[in-house]
């Protein structure tokens, strides 16, 4: 775990701000936040969502899920984290996803092929 990290475990607060359109956090451990999913999937606003440096730490994708609310999200940054499992669960509904930063991750997990056909060249 990141030493020194604000670690969050309920996420409860930020489900009532419907309207908002950029959520960052940098640096906030998120591994303990039982209703993560349950919040991000109730911000139908979400355009950037960065949840970088840690703040996913050793988290399994098959417990994340997102439905069509977390769909407008055009940003996605999760970088310095640590994933296993597959990242369809998590991104099979994010069709407005243009930018996915997973600079500096550890994954133990595999991209899947539909993704990766949208790499720069």
């Amino acid at each position: 775990m990141y030493q020194g990290a604000l670690t969050i475990d309920d996420l409860t607060w930020v489900s009532h701000l419907s309207s908002l359109r950029h959520l960052g956090m940098k640096s906030v451990n998120l591994s303990q936040a039982r209703n993560l999913n349950k919040v991000l999937n109730m911000l139908p606003s979400l355009l950037e969502l960065r949840l970088s440096s840690r703040g996913l730490h050793n988290i399994h994708l098959s417990h994340m899920y997102v439905n069509y609310a977390v769909s407008n999200v055009r940003y996605l940054d999760l970088s310095r984290n640590s994933f296993e499992g597959e990242f369809l669960s998590l991104l099979g509904n994010m069709t407005s996803l243009r930018v996915l930063d997973l600079s500096f991750d550890d994954l133990n997990s595999s991209i899947p092929l539909s993704l990766e056909s949208h790499k720069e060249p």
